[in-house]
């Protein structure tokens, strides 16, 4: 009765009932220990930051889950950091069997490796079947199920190709090319399976061309942001730099965009177009900027403004619909809370003004862990610690920086306070702990978060008992440091393995969460 009432309550105040999507499947030769996790959309929403249903197969490898979730989705079964997508209605059975992977995680950095990932995920399918089973075979052969940020500055094999173009005409040719062959291939699993010419058919093509379209204005608006950036640093270096890399014409681009996205339906229970409501929300306030003035707004101010009383620069290209408005909100508050860098007594009446404008929304609890760690958080910060190793100095080179620590094996991690994946690592640090234990290596852990951040960034080594060395890095030092580390510049979680001479011998090393791979390399970096 709770959970009619809570979606009653809920974004529409009106009354309907879900019938129930299951997938059920096997894992040939399963490990007997790995787990699934499975993203869908719930209560007709699917923000950008989902949380994951977490499923353990029985010791032979069978699986089954059921969910409820009106009208058309598509959920995302994840394992081993293989990723499979299916297409469902508000009832459909789906039933799926794979192989087991090999005990090689492919890595998903540089972003070209794309490719590669999902070449493994094809080879390792053995059976799609149930609902829609043709249009589920055909998502899973697409060479492109990694995602794109638009501010993602390692981008993805096609945003990063899109970037080098210096021509607008090419720019277009090349995009429509790319996204063409996708209609292709949809039309031809269309055409050649009569069977699923039935009624409603035409909105199942409808949503799965709307995917195709938010992919690719994904990976446009990536594109456009790589140009920016590197436009944006050499004008840093010199300021009469000529706008070749990005100008008024690539800006042209990004509106006429604009103009095509406020015309197209409104679909929150779709990942991909939540995906590019992001990126084009991000996109509307700055694609002008050429100097990325700072942010005038403290972090808290930031949270008043997003969730507390929250703005939306997509107003200004068209009216959000409530469910779109709903999606773009937990979206926002799963992104900060998510992010140790937002954690105050404001995060806390930013949580509280959501439960009470949604109350029993179940996208909220699913954030309950994660408003638990801010008040976890919060009492930290009254129990002082001090095993964090604070580096005063300024160092404008790593090499001068390793030179401090020279003599002893150094694992470099790079990291900032907004970064979730960063912050998850910390949770594997005991992997190596018995190398730290016997002195024969040190953690050099190095923030490029904004010097204005200090404060939040010192709170955040209390709170995750970080121990090794730290520095809070500047501009000079940032930009030495992914010069010297190489590609992909920018891109964190990062790691590196320096030998006791200084040398940087892996600069692109195992993240702790991958065990033995990083604890050989450590093995391999100390050997005579």
């Amino acid at each position: 009765m709770r959970f009619i009432l809570a979606i009653t309550i809920l974004l529409t105040g009106s009354a309907f009932s879900f019938a129930q999507i299951t997938i059920s499947g096997k894992i040939h030769h399963y490990d007997g220990e790995s787990a699934l996790y499975i993203d869908h959309a719930r209560e007709g929403v699917q923000p950008f930051f989902t949380e994951h249903a977490k499923v353990t197969p029985d010791r032979n490898g069978n699986f089954r889950y059921s969910f409820k979730n009106p009208g058309i989705g598509i959920m995302r079964l994840s394992y081993r950091r293989n990723y499979y997508r299916f297409l469902h209605e508000e009832k459909a059975a789906i039933h799926f069997e794979f192989e087991q992977p090999d005990g090689k995680r492919v890595r998903s950095s540089p972003a070209n490796e794309m490719f590669l990932k999902d070449s493994v995920r094809q080879h390792l399918i053995v059976k799609i079947d149930g609902d829609h089973k043709e249009i589920n075979r055909y998502l899973n052969s697409l060479a492109r199920t990694a995602t794109v940020s638009t501010q993602s500055v390692s981008g993805n094999a096609y945003s990063l190709y899109l970037a080098d173009i210096r021509d607008t005409d090419t720019f277009l040719q090349k995009m429509d090319s790319l996204r063409s062959n996708e209609y292709l291939l949809l039309s031809r699993v269309f055409d050649l399976h009569a069977d699923i010419s039935i009624p409603g058919t035409a909105d199942l093509r409808s949503y799965l061309e709307d995917e195709i379209n938010s992919y690719y204005g994904g990976i446009f608006l990536n594109a456009m942001f790589l140009k920016r950036r590197d436009q944006v640093s050499a004008l840093k270096v010199n300021p009469d730099t000529a706008l070749t890399m990005y100008n008024r014409n690539w800006e042209r681009l990004i509106e006429r965009f604009f103009q095509e996205f406020a015309s197209r339906e409104q679909r929150p229970s779709s990942f991909r177009y939540n995906e590019l409501m992001h990126a084009v929300d991000y996109t509307s306030g700055s694609y002008r900027d050429y100097n990325l003035p700072e942010n005038p707004l403290s972090l808290d101010e930031m949270v008043f403004k997003d969730i507390i009383s929250p703005e939306y620069p997509l107003d200004s290209l068209f009216e959000l619909n409530n469910d779109t408005k709903y999606a773009l909100l937990i979206s926002r508050l799963r992104n900060k809370v998510n992010s140790q860098m937002f954690y105050s007594p404001v995060m806390k009446q930013a949580i509280d003004s959501m439960q009470a404008r949604y109350p029993g929304s179940e996208q909220l609890e699913l954030l309950e862990k994660y408003f638990k760690d801010l008040d976890d958080y919060l009492e930290s910060q009254t129990s002082p610690y001090s095993k964090a190793v604070i580096i005063e100095e300024n160092y404008t080179t790593l090499a001068g920086l390793l030179e401090k620590l020279e003599g002893k094996t150094i694992l470099i991690d790079i990291w900032a306070t907004w970064c979730h994946p960063c912050i998850g690592e910390f949770a594997y640090k005991n992997n190596f702990q018995d190398f730290i234990s016997s002195g024969d290596l040190v953690v050099l852990y190095i923030s490029i978060d904004k010097l204005k951040w200090e404060d939040r960034w010192r709170e955040n080594l209390n709170y995750n008992r970080l121990t090794g060395y730290h520095i809070l890095a500047d501009e000079v030092l940032i930009r030495d440091m992914w010069e010297t580390l190489g590609h992909p510049k920018g891109a964190i979680p990062r790691y590196a393995l320096v030998s006791a001479d200084g040398t940087i011998v892996i600069p692109n090393a195992a993240f702790p969460s991958m065990g033995d791979e990083l604890r050989n390399q450590i093995l391999q970096v100390m050997e005579p």
